[in-house]
Parts: C-alpha cells; sequence; structure tokens
C-alpha cells in the first residue's frame, strides 16, 4: 500500500443510508449514473432509502454533493448466492451530480463503445480497485474523509 494524494481518485462516491451510514463505494460513471458491486444493495428493500454522497477531502473545502437513488439496474445474472459472478450494478441518482461545477469531483474514465478494441485492457490485465466496504457485524466509526 502507498499514500494517496488527495483528489487521486475523485470519482469515487459514497453509498450511504439516509443517516448517513456509509455502506459501499461506488464510482460515477456519468452525471446520473453509478457503478456499485451489487452485493453493496444486499438486504436493500426500499433504493429511496439510500444516497450517493460525494466529498472533498479537502478539509478547508468540505464541498459535498447529495443526490438520492431512482433507480437500481442489477446484472441480471448476479446471485446473492454465488462466488463473485456478476457482482455489479448501476445506480440511476436523481438530480445530475454535475461535476463540471465541482473542481473537486470527476467522472471515471470509461471506453466508448465505438472505441478501438485495443483501448480495452487485455484479458489478464491488472487493474486498480478503489473504495471500502464496512463488514456486517462490524461497529466502527467511519472517517468523514471519502
Amino acid at each position: 500500500l502507498q499514500p494517496v494524494r488527495a483528489q487521486s481518485w475523485s470519482m469515487i462516491v459514497a453509498l450511504k443510508t439516509l443517516d448517513h451510514k456509509p455502506l459501499c463505494t461506488g464510482t460515477v460513471l456519468s452525471e446520473y449514473h453509478i457503478l456499485i458491486a451489487a452485493h453493496c444493495l444486499s438486504g436493500v428493500t426500499d433504493y429511496k432509502q439510500l444516497l450517493i454522497e460525494t466529498s472533498s477531502s479537502e478539509p478547508a473545502h468540505p464541498e459535498k454533493i447529495v443526490r438520492g437513488i431512482s433507480r437500481v439496474s442489477i446484472h441480471p445474472s448476479y446471485l446473492t448466492d454465488s462466488t463473485s459472478l456478476h457482482d455489479i450494478a448501476i445506480l440511476h441518482v436523481n438530480a445530475t451530480l454535475n461535476p463540471v461545477k465541482q473542481s473537486s469531483f470527476s467522472m471515471a474514465c470509461v471506453p466508448t463503445l465505438t472505441s478501438n478494441a485495443e483501448q480495452h485492457p487485455p484479458v489478464d490485465e491488472r487493474l486498480i480497485v478503489v473504495g471500502w466496504i464496512t463488514k456486517a457485524g462490524e461497529n466502527r466509526v467511519s472517517s468523514n474523509v471519502l
């Protein structure tokens, strides 16, 4: 593990309950779409009881955007009792995240459908995964900095 500079992962947002308890992190794909692991939604029966929160890692500028979730799309082949196969979901937020107006926030760089296949990571390529999750039964105080 290496220390991370402020704003290195500004496309990461928090998935929280309405009382701001953290559940998982997600990656901003667009102004309205967040990519998360489907297992983060295990046990959730009402998605309107969740929210997405962006955060600045600059204590002097604690800019935050909070949005509700209007729709959830879980991979159709995801099974909660399986190995992590198809463990992916997209959250649709109820209003734009509007990253242009917040300099400490960004979207993930994702290849387009029309991009050259050579731009995609090859099979068995090592990638970076960023995020955190609270394990069931843990009773920890979470940091207020994402």
